[in-house]
């Protein structure tokens, strides 16, 4: 089975990507964004790498396990808890140092003690005006979707190449009929985190993988070229949106992106070599897109401590130490990651599959 090399490139970039995009919760950063009116450029940045992480996932989750319909369910609930013991540590943990900030009045005055049930057991995607950290919906969308991909698979491959697509199109479609209903902070988020909503970037992976790996072979710099030039689109869109926003408007969902990124996800996992490949093999690349999972779950709670910090000691004026303030902390958070990945992960992944509720046996 070939190993998607390529992707490790797409995590490292949409890992920093999302990053930069929350470091407006720092004040002077969020200043200095009003200041320009490049909002829209913020939120695009993260919206980006968001549509990314749940293509690739369905993708990897397809390419590694094609005949997961054919497995019964008490291998595929055992399944679901191996991979559910992976994050929830990361989401425990985050959920944990929320607790305070929730008292504080630092996340959102909606967030309260119901927060903390929803937020254990991974429902910020139905509850999303209780989430303590932005990004921690991510972990429950991605539930639904690791615990219906039986189901997502079986009607990947019952609809066809054709069909398939045409239904991940229209789904894709329907936010933005839904759209200029988005004026309201409630069905805004809910619409962007609520996983029926979300679920067609998975499919989209999944029928990738499926339809579109086998198949995927070009000449290297064809590839490189492609790559390039998609990256650049998706940039020329970005500064666009800014630029006009009655354009920002109409495409207010956030994922007008999907088709551009599910392109570039395609390109990076076929290419086994050129220069994007090679950059992709690179230990630096490598080492990013092995941390990128809690990495990205942890900056956005990660951000907020550094703001309230800031906040205690009077220092949201200072533009510079404000700057190299997040750079230590995007620095430390890799090292925190690395640790966690190293260290930290296999005990707590260790202690959650010793109590797995659904018998060993089912697995095979």
């Amino acid at each position: 089975m070939n190993k998607l090399h390529g992707l490790n490139l797409l995590r490292a970039i949409s890992m920093i990507m999302v990053f930069i995009c929350h470091t407006p919760i720092v004040p002077s950063i969020k200043n200095f964004r009003d200041y320009y009116k490049i909002s829209g450029v913020f939120t695009d940045i993260g919206a980006i790498p968001v549509s990314i992480f749940f293509i690739i996932s369905g993708l990897v989750m397809a390419h590694n396990h094609k005949n997961a319909t054919k497995r019964g369910l008490l291998f595929h609930l055992y399944s679901f808890w191996i991979r559910l013991a992976k994050f929830y540590p990361l989401a425990l943990l985050i959920t944990i140092i929320g607790i305070p900030f929730a008292l504080l009045g630092s996340l959102s005055d909606r967030v309260n003690w119901f927060s903390v049930p929803i937020n254990l057991l991974l429902l910020q995607s139905y509850f999303p005006l209780s989430n303590f950290s932005g990004v921690c919906w991510f972990l429950s969308t991605l539930c639904f979707a690791y615990l219906f991909f039986p189901l997502l698979l079986n009607l990947i491959n019952t609809l066809g190449k054709t069909y398939s697509l045409l239904f991940i199109f229209i789904m894709y479609l329907i936010p933005f009929f839904f759209s200029p209903f988005f004026y309201s902070d409630f069905l805004y988020t809910f619409f962007y985190s609520f996983p029926l909503y979300r679920v067609y970037e998975f499919l989209l992976g999944i029928y990738i993988a499926i339809y579109l790996l086998p198949y995927g072979k070009t000449k290297s710099h064809n590839i490189d070229i492609l790559i390039f030039t998609s990256f650049l689109l998706i940039f020329c869109i970005v500064i666009l949106k800014t630029q006009f926003p009655f354009l920002y408007m109409i495409v207010a969902t956030k994922t007008m992106f999907t088709p551009f990124t599910a392109f570039v996800v395609y390109l990076l996992a076929i290419t086994r070599k050129g220069l994007f490949y090679n950059l992709s093999q690179h230990k630096i690349i490598v080492f990013l897109s092995s941390i990128s999972l809690p990495f990205f779950l942890l900056h956005q709670i990660s951000l907020r401590t550094l703001r309230f910090v800031l906040l205690f000691f009077n220092l949201q004026e200072h533009c510079l130490i404000n700057i190299i303030a997040i750079i230590v902390l995007f620095f430390f958070l890799i090292l925190f990651c690395y640790l966690y990945k190293t260290h930290i992960s296999a005990f707590f992944q260790e202690k959650m599959l010793a109590i797995n509720p659904f018998n060993r046996k089912g697995k095979s």
